[in-house]
């Protein structure tokens, strides 16, 4: 049970730190963002969906 949690924290650990992003509370990752003016959260791939009605 307890090696169950380290092991998804190690999983979280392993993929925050590929992606070079901090690991942390919101609060510390918004002052990472300010400090270093870099995006610290993981935003959705992929391009932005239409918005509005589509022409043709």
């Amino acid at each position: 049970m307890y090696l169950d949690h380290l092991e998804e924290d190690l999983v979280e650990f392993r993929s925050m730190t590929n992606k070079g992003l901090a690991l942390g509370n919101s609060r510390f990752k918004g002052e990472m963002e300010a400090l270093t003016g870099r995006r610290m959260i993981v935003k959705k791939r992929g391009r932005l969906a239409k918005s509005g009605k589509e022409n043709g």
